[in-house]
């Protein structure tokens, strides 16, 4: 959601978290495939969390949440 929101709005900054190793995958591999010009830009930061114990980055203007379950 966030690398489409990233391409169609390019004023918009996001904070992505998650588990540390889901978002060493997007860092490494998902976003410098499809959208390296966010990173180059610094339009996005990763962030870990665990949400059963941390809180999310304040200060946000939006926050989405997507629960995946399996």
């Amino acid at each position: 959601m966030c690398l489409e929101l990233a391409k169609a709005y390019p004023n918009l900054n996001f904070v992505l978290q998650d588990l540390t190793e889901r978002l060493d995958q997007a860092k490494l591999e998902v976003w410098p495939l499809k959208y390296p010009r966010a990173l180059t830009e610094n339009r996005v930061q990763f962030v870990p969390i665990d949400f059963f114990v941390d809180a999310p980055v304040s200060g946000c203007d939006v926050y989405y949440v997507s629960l995946i379950m399996a």
